[in-house]
């Protein structure tokens, strides 16, 4: 198994990292704006304060992810599996969520106006 060197504040800026593996990665403040993580494996990351702008996650395993004060406006999210994250204070501005799994997903101050 790699591991991958911890990539926070990284700018990864409309990079393809489409049906990547980063599970258990620290991504602290990374910038994903519009980059492709469609069906990414996410599981338990740390994406604090992680900038993901007009992102496409579809398909993406982001279950167990730390998203705190992340910001996802524009992001596609269809499909994604958001399942015990927590998104507490992040920023869903048109984040398309259809047929994303939230279950058991913290939300708590999260500000949402969705697709």
């Amino acid at each position: 198994m790699i591991t991958l060197a911890p990539l926070d504040g990284a700018n990864l800026s409309e990079a393809n990292l489409s049906e990547a593996n980063l599970s258990n990665s620290s991504l602290v403040g990374v910038k994903l704006n519009k980059a492709n993580l469609s069906r990414a494996t996410l599981l338990k990351v740390n994406m604090f304060e992680a900038m993901m702008s007009e992102a496409d996650l579809s398909g993406a395993d982001l279950s167990k992810s730390n998203l705190i004060s992340a910001i996802l406006g524009g992001t596609k999210l269809n499909g994604a599996n958001l399942s015990q994250s927590t998104l507490y204070q992040a920023y869903l501005i048109r984040t398309n969520l259809s047929g994303a799994n939230l279950s058991e997903a913290s939300l708590h101050t999260t500000v949402a106006l969705l697709t």
